[in-house]
């Protein structure tokens, strides 16, 4: 009622004040309050420098999400948090999509200590929060997509979850938690793979190398380390260890994850490639760069458009990120073609899109660019 406040003041006809207290002025004779309301003139609305007081029933306060929440495992609700593209909660359990009993069990599994359930579904997971701090439960809107009596957060918002959970021992293996072969070693131990690099996919190689030979028999963290002080973009392992890097990668094309299936020869439960496979990987996280216009290679070449769905931009980023062809996002706002969403399928060799064309304007085209390297 009024905004939260005590007191309603309706004066000359239908004018609306409102506060917490009122009658620095003085008491007048009610007869005084004599004009007809412009929109009930069966009531009162004060008059001309004359307010009509009303004293409002107080309504009691909505209780906080915490104290209302039904807990699933035990977990309690930890409130709405803020989030950016450097994600807050840093790992996506995509298997959990939508559905927060799924998603907490993973997480649980998986040892973490929150859960973030974002734009209703989306299911991230860490042992820190809040480096973009808390926004009041209200911004957390949007009902789970598949269970629409719980809220999965929002645009950038993460409904934050604390598990309550053992934490997993050091020695215990943690492989592909996501189902979607971005390795893990330990749920606490801070691994380059595991912690700072972004899985690319499965490629074949041949005795023509599609990257450069960095050393053998390593471990996948010797590896990563190596590959990122030669300043490389690209990190691979193939046959359970040797360890490649470049700048370039897919020159004999990829391959579905499933033939990436040697385990590392010093960290079990890890996959380190196949035999002419090479398991790849970003050296750093992953980030999309802004230009304007249609994608372009290296070369100034045009690249042939994808179309995906008429989608959001943060969406149509996840899309690339999940493909090991697809170098770039190019986006309409006002929409192209019945759609806003096309990705750039070229891969990371000659034909990479590297920066929006040069020159006139085409349409409202806006080229983000995926990057993966190292910066120390």
């Amino acid at each position: 009622m009024a905004a939260g406040y005590k007191y309603a003041g309706l004066q000359y006809r239908g004018e609306c004040w409102a506060a917490n207290s009122f009658g620095k002025y003085g008491k007048r004779p009610d007869s005084e309050c004599n004009m007809k309301c412009r929109n009930d003139n069966s009531r009162t609305c004060g008059a001309g420098w004359r307010n009509e007081i009303f004293r409002l029933k107080e309504q009691a306060k909505p209780k906080p999400v915490a104290a209302v929440y039904k807990t699933i495992y035990g977990e309690t609700y930890y409130g709405c948090y803020k989030d950016s593209g450097n994600r807050d909660l840093p790992k996506l359990l995509g298997a959990g999509y939508g559905d927060p009993r799924k998603c907490f069990k993973m997480a649980m599994d998986g040892g973490f200590k929150y859960v973030g359930m974002q734009y209703a579904g989306e299911c991230w997971v860490g042992n820190t929060v809040g480096k973009y701090g808390k926004r009041p439960d209200s911004e957390c809107n949007m009902p789970c997509k598949k269970d629409s009596t719980r809220t999965c957060g929002a645009g950038w918002r993460n409904s934050v979850f604390e598990l309550k959970v053992a934490p997993k021992v050091e020695s215990t293996v943690i492989h592909n938690v996501d189902g979607n072969v971005r390795q893990e070693i330990t749920a606490t131990r801070h691994s380059d793979h595991r912690m700072g690099l972004s899985y690319l996919g499965c490629f074949k190689d041949n005795a023509s190398r599609d990257m450069s030979w960095v050393t053998s028999n390593g471990t996948p963290e010797g590896c990563f380390k190596n590959v990122r002080d030669k300043g490389y973009e690209f990190a691979a392992l193939q046959y359970g260890g040797q360890c490649f890097g470049s700048n370039k990668v897919g020159r004999y094309g990829d391959r579905p994850d499933k033939e990436c299936n040697k385990e590392c020869n010093t960290e079990k439960g890890m996959m380190c490639g196949g035999g002419w496979r090479n398991s790849v990987w970003f050296t750093g996280g992953v980030s999309y760069e802004k230009s304007i216009n249609h994608c372009i290679s290296a070369s100034g070449k045009d690249l042939q458009q994808t179309r995906y769905n008429n989608v959001e931009l943060k969406d149509c980023m996840e899309a690339c990120t999940n493909s090991a062809k697809c170098s770039a996002v190019e986006y309409y706002p006002k929409g192209w073609q019945g759609t806003r969403c096309f990705h750039i399928n070229q891969g990371f060799g000659d034909n990479r899109a590297v920066k929006g064309k040069p020159g006139r304007q085409w349409r409202d085209a806006e080229c983000y660019v995926r990057v993966g390297k190292y910066g120390k």
